[in-house]
């Protein structure tokens, strides 16, 4: 070895952006390698244009609508305005429009929304994340809850299905499709669901 310097790059960033630093960094570092060595770095692998953000503001407001997603409760409803402020600051905000539809779908649950006050609400965001990225499995989730919340269980069923295919560990697919199995009886399946959730 030379000792020869790679790659040499220096980065400013201001406290609400960290969040994306990491990722920021690891692009840059690898687009060096990959210019340096590009048979041994390869191509650059396919990702989603549309999912993450470069809008510090953006990804900042859809981490906390995240948060209180995750905690359920009273708090969905906030879930929903955090979201939607999200998509104001960047409107191809994929995982944003997929936090707002599933939070959405949730209203009835957690807040006593009739579920056809927020049907429209939920297909909209789910069906615009998914065209913004259609490898995203929470949209399908999302679109699995309000169906069955209108009793049409077997697009429900279809969603929450298309959802664990495309993310087998994801726990709120595997939860939700638990529920609907349990409430239409199959309760061997519903069990088995819960536990690969675990």
């Amino acid at each position: 070895a030379d000792a020869a310097s790679l790659w040499d790059s220096s980065f400013v960033v201001s406290p609400n952006e960290q969040a994306l630093t990491a990722d920021t960094i690891a692009a840059s570092l690898t687009a060096a390698l990959r210019r340096e060595f590009p048979r041994a770095i390869g191509l650059a692998a396919a990702r989603p244009p549309n999912r993450h953000t470069p809008n510090s503001e953006a990804h900042r407001l859809y981490l906390l609508g995240l948060g209180r997603l995750i905690r359920r409760q009273r708090t969905v409803d906030e879930a929903v305005t955090l979201f939607r402020q999200a998509i104001a600051q960047d409107t191809l905000y994929a995982d944003a429009y997929s936090g707002l539809a599933m939070s959405l779908a949730l209203m009835p649950w957690f807040h006593g929304v009739p579920p056809t006050q927020v049907h429209d609400s939920v297909i909209a965001a789910a069906t615009r994340a998914l065209t913004l990225d259609s490898t995203l499995a929470l949209p399908h989730v999302a679109l699995g809850r309000t169906y069955w919340n209108l009793y049409d269980w077997g697009r429900a069923k279809s969603e929450f299905e298309t959802a664990i295919r495309l993310d087998p560990a994801n726990v709120e697919a595997r939860v939700q499709y638990s529920w609907l199995l349990r409430n239409t009886a199959r309760y061997a399946d519903a069990l088995t669901q819960l536990r690969v959730a675990k």
